[in-house]
């Protein structure tokens, strides 16, 4: 009996414990609400005061005389900002002297600048834009005149099974995705290409694509023109390990080494282990005092590289393991790029042209379906 008594009373205190926690924590909550209203007033609006000012309009894109890229579908984006001191009205896009598109619901209602710009639906050709932008009280302003033109890439058609094209028509897009390389000094383009127009090689300057994004798998080839500068040595095409400079364990490296008169266009392959070199020694060389534009391809399935100058076999072995892409973040186009520099395969003087790659090996025959049809 004295032990079912002495139960009921632990039960009992622990009920009257937990009573007094819940008590106090009520309490606690009360005091800390009434703590943080004190001293605080009611919310009660507030007149915004006199529209003094005029708005403000700018634009950052595009600028006066801008060539703006997009593809075939897509809209052209105005990037700009208009702000009032205390309310907008409407923003106004007026394209060649006519209004093109109005916004008057604004989420901030002292801003328009909308993160990703403006769309309007624009053909390809040229414009005149300004921005009349006005506020509540009848306050107006008015941007600049500019010019500019629109460039409608037509939508992706692999015309020889290619997954990336970039034809250099004044522009460093990949036909495919409409995404411009990474640009990295200041490269130009050479008028009198093989189709249009092409790219030209400048000092200290390259182009470059995330690796990811262009090239995987253990077949891939590329198939370009090539007009070949008066310059010791250069990269090509450059996919190479990051964090040390000619590191070639993965990846690939195309480029080229000689003097003025005589050129040998070489390929280098790591599959992840180690690396093997092809070089065709002279069926690989080429005299760039005498010889201009050239086609150059390389495909490399899981167990051979081929190196092809002109539709014809220039260097070709077996690999002993397929390529690997460990550690290889960017493919670099017109360089080594700062992966495979040390030796001079650096920037390249060159021009190029028609530049296709493929995530499957290119055959001979391929590759000259691809020179017939370009020439």
């Amino acid at each position: 009996m004295q032990m079912v008594s002495s139960s009921y009373g632990h039960i009992l205190n622990k009920s009257k414990m937990k009573l007094f926690k819940n008590l106090l924590y009520s309490v606690t909550i009360i005091l800390m609400l009434q703590s943080c209203n004190e001293g605080i007033d009611s919310i009660t609006p507030v007149e915004p005061g006199p529209d003094e000012l005029a708005p403000t309009v700018s634009i950052s894109s595009p600028e006066d005389g801008d060539q703006l890229i997009v593809a075939a579908s897509a809209g052209v984006p105005i990037k700009l900002e208009a702000i009032d001191d205390i309310e907008l009205e409407s923003v106004s896009i007026i394209i060649n002297d006519e209004e093109a598109d109005q916004v008057i619901d604004f989420r901030d209602y002292r801003r328009y600048a909308p993160l990703q710009g403006h769309f309007l639906d624009l053909e390809a050709g040229e414009y005149t834009m300004q921005i009349t932008a006005n506020d509540k009280s009848g306050k107006s302003v008015t941007s600049d005149l500019i010019s500019f033109s629109v460039v409608k890439m037509g939508d992706f058609e692999p015309l020889f099974g290619e997954s990336f094209y970039m034809s250099f028509q004044n522009h460093f897009l990949d036909h495919a995705t409409v995404e411009s390389a990474q640009i990295s000094g200041f490269p130009g383009f050479e008028a009198n290409g093989v189709v249009g127009a092409a790219y030209q090689g400048a000092t200290d300057s390259y182009l470059s694509f995330p690796v990811a994004d262009v090239l995987e798998g253990t077949e891939i080839s590329a198939a370009f023109w090539y007009n070949i500068a008066q310059q010791g040595r250069s990269g090509i095409l450059s996919a190479s390990p990051t964090g040390s400079n000619n590191n070639r364990v993965a990846g690939f490296r195309l480029f080229r080494e000689g003097g003025d008169d005589a050129q040998t266009i070489k390929l280098n392959v790591g599959n992840g282990d180690y690396d093997q070199w092809f070089d065709g020694g002279a069926a690989a060389t080429v005299n760039p005092m005498v010889t201009d534009w050239i086609h150059v391809a390389i495909s490399i399935s899981g167990s051979e590289a081929v190196v092809y100058i002109d539709g014809e076999i220039a260097a070709q072995g077996p690999l002993d393991a397929p390529i690997s892409w460990n550690n290889c973040e960017d493919l670099y186009i017109a360089s080594g790029g700062p992966h495979f520099s040390s030796w001079g395969h650096a920037y390249d003087l060159s021009q190029y042209d028609e530049l296709r790659l493929f995530k499957k090996a290119l055959s001979q025959d391929e590759v000259k379906s691809i020179i017939a049809a370009e020439e």
